[in-house]
């Protein structure tokens, strides 16, 4: 490995089945060097198919333990100035027509943990417009730590207070994404859960992998009441679909 630094990611193959999405259950390691320390992180992600998260799910989603298998794929790291994730769909009313790109700063995984509020832009597929976008307040990013010989590999930094409540990338980033994911989903001929990343100016795709949870029909949102039966507001842990324009 020398001194190229690499992620070792987990993919199991109980994630996205048609009923159930399992995806982000198993551990991934980022900024990883060295053969010795690459090993042992491949090691930490087979065993991860065992943590107590893991567990906890497939004992819930009524999942044979022995029957769940685990691949461990090893890429070049990309030192993120800006991630997200993007779906070819709108992920939770199936509307094919939209495509739903999610912007942070630094790396990815603070918008899997669900610790960053990312930014959210909603796409026209059919001729690759803005339909709604919202941006939101960024305090810290993660990034690689700059002293890898301590131990730590990724460090949370603050972000300077006029950058804070920036737009994560222009507009044209955002487009020239929606362009990629549409080509991707053409490529697949279905629709697409796709992570990306930005580096130096390039846009770099992680991963893909098709969307299994897709509804018959798109999800009606009902509220009981009027607006006086609103009991608090903000961002939840997964955001409403589709966001106000």
């Amino acid at each position: 490995m020398g001194k190229g630094l690499v992620a070792v990611r987990s993919s199991a193959t109980a994630e996205d089945l048609p009923d159930a999405s399992f995806a982000g259950q198993q551990s991934t390691f980022l900024n990883v060097q060295g053969a010795d320390n690459v090993v042992e992180a491949v090691l930490a992600c087979w065993a991860s198919l065992f943590n107590a998260r893991a567990i906890f799910y497939r004992a819930e989603q009524k999942f044979d333990h022995f029957k769940v298998g685990i691949a461990v794929p090893v890429q070049r790291m990309v030192q993120s100035q800006a991630s997200g994730v993007m779906f070819t769909i709108e992920p939770v009313t199936s509307d094919k027509r939209k495509i739903t790109i999610e912007a942070v700063l630094g790396l990815g995984e603070a918008i899997v943990s669900g610790e960053v509020t990312p930014d959210l832009f909603i796409i026209d597929k059919n001729n690759l417009s803005f339909i709604s976008k919202k941006v939101n307040k960024q305090e810290w990013q993660l990034i690689k730590n700059p002293k890898l010989e301590e131990g730590k590999l990724n460090i949370k930094t603050p972000i300077p207070v006029k950058r804070q409540t920036a737009q994560k990338i222009s507009d044209e980033e955002v487009l020239k994404l929606a362009a990629i994911g549409k080509a991707i989903e053409a490529h697949y001929k279905f629709p697409q859960d796709i992570e990306w990343a930005k580096e130096d100016g390039k846009l770099f795709i992680t991963q893909s992998r098709p969307v299994t949870t897709i509804k018959t029909t798109a999800a009606e949102v009902h509220t009981e009441g009027g607006a006086d039966s609103i009991l608090l507001t903000g961002s939840p842990a997964s955001p409403d679909w589709p966001p106000a324009p």
